[in-house]
């Protein structure tokens, strides 16, 4: 089970990774679900790829946020 320092440790890693990195990451993920039948450790990972989804998801909004502003702009 992921404890509160990994988990502190990894949100401070989602709050400055660029978009490369957070691929890199969830490649990385997926990878160790794939190997890990079940537990603990596939839980945590599951956990970890989800948030790391969240924070895709939410980057993407705010690009497109970002983008329908500007086009009412100009």
């Amino acid at each position: 089970m992921i404890d509160k320092d990994e988990l502190r440790s990894f949100l401070g890693f989602l709050d400055t990774a660029s978009d490369r990195e957070l691929q890199e990451r969830d490649t990385l993920y997926k990878e160790a679900i794939g190997l890990l039948a079940s537990g603990d450790a596939r839980r945590d990972y599951q956990f970890l790829q989800r948030k790391l989804n969240e924070e895709r998801i939410a980057r993407l909004n705010l690009r497109w946020l970002h983008e329908r502003r500007k086009a009412h702009q100009g």
